[in-house]
């Protein structure tokens, strides 16, 4: 397992360059991305600058920060943090600079959830490819980022089904609310309005 990048480098890398909006677009008709998704894990007893405004008083409270996306895909739906893997970096590394990036905090690995096969035509069709961990965050400040409207706490099972099924799916899968990690694949088509688990 690589180690995580320095807080600095991740943000200093936040300014690379990117492929022109345009020519991304039209290869995201012909190509599968490879995305890595993050179920971030706030332990119970850790409360960093940020949360109290976003999540309320939930110092107390173990639970998955979810974002609820501002843009497409899944605009308006509450999902897993993440993104793009980066070339050349690994997916734990890529998971920790993702949610730093986008949210401000700081995870550790924890362990393999699924790997998710998500196809959105809604908006702008695109088709991922997305490794799935379970991580937990241990520092940071939880910021109000332009990927996100805003942010959901999920502290309980019984808030799973009120969720999109992908990411209802993998926290059940994950084992964070109850019983042991139950790693597989999951498949959402937005074209066929299909959903399945395959283990």
């Amino acid at each position: 397992m690589e180690m995580p990048p320095r807080r600095e480098d991740v943000l200093l890398e936040a300014q690379r360059r990117f492929l022109p909006p345009d020519l991304y677009k039209a290869m995201q008709k012909l190509l599968i991305t490879s995305c890595v998704d993050v179920l971030a894990i706030k332990p119970a007893g850790l409360m960093l600058p940020g949360m109290k405004e976003a999540l309320g008083d939930v110092k107390s409270k173990r639970g998955v920060i979810l974002g609820n996306r501002s843009h497409h895909p899944a605009k308006g739906t509450d999902w897993p943090i993440g993104g793009r893997e980066i070339y050349g970096h690994h997916p734990d590394v890529t998971a920790f600079t993702k949610t730093l990036q986008e949210t401000g905090l700081e995870i550790k690995y924890g362990h393999f959830v699924a790997i998710g096969s998500t196809l959105f035509i809604n908006g702008e069709s695109r088709h991922t490819l997305n490794t799935v961990i379970a991580a937990e965050i241990v520092g940071g400040q939880l910021l109000q980022s332009k990927d996100y409207n805003h942010y959901r706490f999920i502290t309980e099972r019984g808030q799973l089904d009120s969720l999109h099924p992908y990411p209802s799916s993998l926290l059940k899968m994950s084992g964070i609310f109850g019983g042991k990690p139950k790693p597989g694949i999951v498949v959402f088509d937005e074209r066929y309005d299909v959903f399945k688990e395959l283990f």
